[in-house]
């Protein structure tokens, strides 16, 4: 392009002043919306994923097993097989994968009994880096987490169901690796509430490794189940890339090894999250319809305003491709704009406006369907590009349908139009 023809563009933004105003705000507003839209359905994705990955399931579980699929939700102490997996195991998985957590894990049913009651319960037996991340995703009625090697955290309705209160004493009966029934004696030293994630936890308490460790027979060098996780301070998951790494490292280790992402461990929960993301796509479309046909009613408005600038240009022996090129340049700069300023408008919005963990959820049903009381909108950089793109193609799109149906009038009819 040439020199003239950028200066011409770069001056009709400040000397259109009302038809750059109106087309930066119609830009600007609809991508505000979309990207509103889009931030909103990608922290609830995000939300559901980190709660189910650090709450519930791990990113990964590894394990030996006959069966070919495992529910985290469920206790399957006898469908899985110890093995064993020492300090110098983990500290050699630490070193190839640093940016990742491993810990182990003891999923087992209980008989539960306290007073003249009696229950049954799902036990899991977790470390403390792993008691920490589920702590940021439940929400304690009374008590404190598990700190001693006795305590044991359970649900609200459990606790009611047996009458128990923060300070009693459980005795726990259960099957062992060895064949054999183990029984232990608990202090309930914490009660969260069944909101959110916790509401899948009903009938699940939460103990410390070395108690389920010790409850179950296992030596201090074996262990039924592995779960990975990025480090505990990233926000990312693991990639699919990543996932092969890591399947691989455990098949090289023994081939009877099994890895299994958390759609599989826990299939219901991937299906909650399936709804909520096409139930997202199919909202962002609706808001991407209506601002799109919005655009193309714009632009093709102002282009068609302009037909006596269209003449004028023709007249002058510019080709019509100059003229496409011109009014491109100019609208795309423009859009470009108002797309900067709506992502930081949004971003300004969401930091000012929104506390720390995110745009609190009221209702506790709505709680209990994102399985979270906090949505942090979230705008990632494959928004932006779609955005940008998308009203890039809508834009020339427009233009160079108007700039096909002018092209073949006289330009002294459009000069004098």
């Amino acid at each position: 392009m040439k020199a003239e023809q950028i200066k011409y563009v770069l001056r009709n933004l400040y000397r259109k002043k009302r038809q750059t105003l109106f087309s930066f705000l119609c830009v600007g507003i609809s991508s505000l919306i979309i990207l509103a839209n889009m931030s909103f359905n990608n922290g609830i994705q995000r939300q559901l994923k980190r709660g189910i990955n650090e709450g519930i399931s791990g990113n990964i579980s590894v394990y030996q097993s006959n069966k070919d699929n495992i529910n985290i939700l469920e206790s399957q102490l006898s469908k899985q097989e110890k093995f064993n997996f020492d300090k110098n195991s983990l500290k050699a998985f630490s070193e190839k994968f640093p940016e990742l957590t491993l810990n182990k894990r003891i999923r087992f049913g209980s008989l539960v009994s306290h007073k003249e009651e009696t229950s049954y319960l799902n036990i899991h037996a977790i470390s403390d880096s792993h008691l920490q991340r589920i702590s940021k995703h439940f929400k304690l009625r009374a008590g404190i987490f598990p700190k001693n090697e006795s305590d044991v955290l359970i649900s609200a309705s459990f606790a009611e169901e047996i009458n128990v209160h923060l300070g009693d004493t459980l005795l726990l009966v259960a099957d062992n690796t060895n064949g054999y029934m183990s029984d232990a004696v608990a202090t309930v030293k914490g009660v969260f509430e069944e909101e959110g994630l916790a509401i899948f936890f009903e009938r699940v308490g939460f103990v410390k490794y070395d108690f389920g460790r010790n409850m179950v027979q296992l030596d201090n060098s074996e262990t039924v189940e592995l779960i990975v996780n990025p480090d505990f301070n990233r926000q990312s998951d693991i990639s699919d890339n990543q996932f092969k790494e890591i399947n691989k490292y455990f098949f090289n280790l023994n081939e009877t090894f099994k890895t299994a992402s958390w759609q599989d461990t826990v299939p219901l929960l991937f299906s909650i999250v399936n709804v909520w993301k096409w139930g997202g796509r199919f909202t962002l479309i609706i808001f991407l319809t209506f601002s799109l046909v919005i655009l193309v009613s714009v632009s093709t408005l102002v282009a068609n305003s302009r037909r006596k600038e269209f003449g004028t240009f023709i007249a002058m022996g510019f080709r019509w491709f100059d003229v496409y090129r011109m009014m491109l340049m100019e609208y795309l700069i423009i859009a470009f704009s108002a797309i900067i300023f709506s992502i930081a408008l949004l971003k300004f919005i969401i930091f000012s406006f929104l506390s720390s963990p995110g745009l609190y959820i009221s209702s506790k049903d709505l709680q209990a369907a994102l399985l979270a009381e906090y949505i942090p909108p979230t705008i990632t950089g494959k928004d932006i590009i779609f955005i940008i793109i998308t009203f890039g193609v809508v834009i020339s799109s427009s233009l160079a349908v108007t700039i096909l149906k002018t092209k073949n009038t006289n330009p002294l009819d459009l000069i004098n139009n």
